[in-house]
């Protein structure tokens, strides 16, 4: 591990040039070389260029001297960050910066930025991507890398490529990291991610095998919490598979397990779960009766996905030609919007409330609008019943021609990224 890479990242933090930075101590190609590698300088030099990067000198001439108590830490974070992450920011505000040593330095803003991601403060996690990790990128196939920093390198890259919807290559670094955990917690943890990844990715042989190895683990750990989750992800996989049987099943499975442990937050997602498998067997009126209790849950938990689940019961509703009350929940739920995706799902409901009070044009601006938006960000799950809907009204109206082309756009978006509930 060289220097260089601390330099430059400290050089274009402060807007300085090469040039800059290099004058009246070395030349540029001397300082171009040391921060490429290829080159080492004299103490008395990084001496100098510490002074004008505003840095203490110990920061730049012990970058490689590892403090023991903080490779401690690191190892209790990385491990809080997967398992209880509530607690992360206790320990990320008891370390103290900045740190000297290279790789803990990268080791504590991978898992910064890890947390950010996990907790869903994507600007930030971004933030520190694109400003500090940029500059911070480690050598893989380096075995003098430490343990614990390839553990938050390749958390961090997994993370960063499942929340910025890059799955295949979230797969790749989970898949990675598997090889440098010691405990079977944290592997069975990551399983779970890997049966996510793939259930998102339709992949529901893989999604099964890895739930199943989770499952396998969390069995010998004891941990029925953990237990119930990996037993609804895979009730989702099942569902999606159209094996509907063994998805109620494992849904169940899940329930028993929170009705023991009286998890209500849980319980709330296995319903909507169990609302969505009894939806696609044509069962609207169990569906809703699913999706209500899952809602009257999330209500008095005060959820921050109330939304997910109204949609659900809006479409139930719809679907038992229940309209006024499709249209409360539709005006009431608006104050649960978040996204501009949130906007379009709830409007484009909206849109069959118009086109059953005859307010057509109404109707149809929506679903355009909807569609567009959903197949610009490639969410087809969404854009694919959208397309159908508008196919299926202008065949209704005789209009084959614009039918067609929204058939055609429904087949075109036979990828679908998956929605049970499963975190």
């Amino acid at each position: 591990m060289h220097i260089g890479k601390r330099i430059r990242y400290l050089r274009v933090k402060n807007n300085l040039s090469q040039e800059k930075l290099a004058k009246g101590i070395i030349s540029v190609s001397h300082l171009s070389n040391l921060e490429s590698g290829r080159y080492s300088a004299s103490e008395e030099t990084i001496q100098f260029l510490a002074r004008r990067l505003k840095v203490d000198e110990a920061y730049l001439l012990n970058y490689s001297a590892p403090n023991e108590k903080l490779e401690t830490m690191f190892t209790h974070l990385f491990h809080t960050i997967i398992t209880e992450v509530n607690e992360a920011p206790n320990i990320l505000d008891s370390i103290d910066l900045p740190i000297n040593c290279i790789h803990q330095e990268w080791t504590y803003y991978y898992l910064k930025g890890s947390y950010y991601y996990k907790v869903l403060e994507i600007d930030y996690a971004q933030k520190i991507e694109k400003d500090i990790l940029s500059y911070m990128e480690i050598d893989a196939n380096n075995e003098d890398i430490p343990i614990y920093l390839n553990q938050a390198y390749y958390y961090f890259k997994g993370i960063s490529a499942y929340r910025n919807n890059r799955l295949e290559e979230s797969y790749i670094f989970f898949t990675d990291l598997l090889n440098y955990l010691v405990s079977n917690r944290i592997y069975a943890d990551i399983q779970y991610n890997l049966a996510l990844i793939s259930y998102r990715l339709t992949d529901y042989f893989k999604a099964k095998h890895h739930a199943d190895t989770g499952i396998n683990l969390y069995i010998d750990l004891g941990n029925l919490e953990k237990l119930a989750t990996m037993h609804n992800l895979l009730g989702t996989v099942y569902c999606d598979a159209v094996m509907y049987k063994d998805a109620l099943k494992e849904l169940n499975k899940a329930m028993n397990f929170t009705k023991a442990l009286n998890i209500g937050r849980l319980r709330s997602r296995i319903l909507h779960n169990r609302g969505l498998v009894y939806q696609r067997l044509g069962e609207a009126s169990k569906a809703l009766e699913q999706f209500m209790n899952a809602y009257r849950l999330k209500m008095n938990s005060q959820s921050k996905d109330i939304l997910v689940t109204s949609i659900e019961i809006i479409k139930c509703h719809l679907t038992l030609g229940q309209y006024k009350e499709a249209k409360q929940l539709a005006k009431s739920s608006s104050k649960y919007m978040k996204t501009e995706a949130d906007y379009h799902l709830l409007t484009s409901l909206k849109g069959n409330i118009d086109l059953h009070e005859g307010n057509e044009n109404d109707f149809i601006k929506k679903k355009k609008d909807a569609l567009h938006y959903f197949t610009s960000k490639t969410l087809f799950k969404y854009a694919e019943g959208i397309a159908k809907e508008l196919g299926d009204y202008y065949f209704k109206n005789k209009k084959y021609k614009n039918a067609s082309i929204y058939y055609k756009m429904e087949l075109n978006n036979l990828y679908e990224e998956k929605g049970g509930e499963k975190k």
